[in-house]
């Protein structure tokens, strides 16, 4: 016999978060790629906070590095890759 539960550890309103496929980790730092208004790709360094799970995946929280209004590309580098023609 088992059990399947899920358990809200957080809750936080009104954040700013992207999913997990736009999000860069490597060697412990998070980064997210935009395209600038010259064409070009652009990485920032972000922090991020708690993560939620959703219906369509991993979105987290970014605390630091974006602010509301700025954009960066929701779909993850090999997106980025294709639009420039890489």
């Amino acid at each position: 016999m088992y059990a399947i539960a899920e358990i809200d550890v957080a809750r936080r309103a009104e954040v700013l978060a992207l999913p997990k496929l736009a999000i860069l980790e490597a060697r412990a730092e998070s980064s997210v790629l935009r395209i600038s208004a010259e064409n070009k790709i652009v990485k920032l360094s972000i922090k991020t906070g708690i993560a939620a799970v959703t219906p369509t995946g991993t979105d987290f929280e970014i605390i630091a590095g974006l602010t509301d209004g700025e954009s960066a590309d929701r779909c993850g580098p090999r997106r980025i890759q294709r639009r420039l023609g890489g």
